[in-house]
């Protein structure tokens, strides 16, 4: 009986986490399931507007792109954002941490080498309405300069 109990107590506690965001007699379930938001990007040259990584001869590896928190004065944590598409379509997907309103990483573009540049990136988060909202990215700033999406992604000048 008391194994029946469980059973039955864990199918229950795994229906409501499961069941996503469902509305029924005014009671809101919503998962516990963190979803972070993205900042999609890619990085071109200032002065021609050529994409950096992106093309057929790119002038630097997916691999040379790092980010850190600021928290991390020694520069061990390395946040690497993820590779979307292939050849000119592609681009950078950044996770970004949700639970604060406003953070700030540092971008280091190549990653090592004398010609290291590093550049503050900071962006602001906002939550959907509704009755489970969600987290995503607000707006994005470059050195102070703030960042406009463009065809849905943001565009580093470089």
């Amino acid at each position: 009986m008391r194994f029946l109990n469980k059973v039955i107590f864990l199918s229950f506690i795994l229906v409501i986490f499961f069941a996503g965001c469902s509305k029924e007699n005014d009671l809101v379930y919503c998962t516990a399931e963190w979803k972070p938001a993205f900042a999609e990007f890619n990085v071109v040259d200032k002065q021609t507007g050529e994409d950096l990584f992106f093309v057929d001869t790119p002038r630097y590896n997916t691999s040379q792109i790092v980010f850190f928190k600021t928290s991390d004065k020694l520069q061990k944590d390395t946040i690497r954002p993820a590779i979307e598409g292939s050849g000119k379509t592609g681009f950078f997907k950044l996770a970004l941490i949700n639970t604060v309103e406003r953070d700030t990483l540092i971008m280091k573009l190549p990653a090592k080498g004398p010609a290291q540049s590093t550049d503050l990136y900071i962006y602001t988060i906002k939550k959907t309405g509704g009755d489970c909202p969600q987290s995503l990215l607000d707006r994005s700033f470059i050195n102070g300069i703030e960042i406009t999406p463009e065809n849905g992604r943001l565009i580093f000048k470089k």
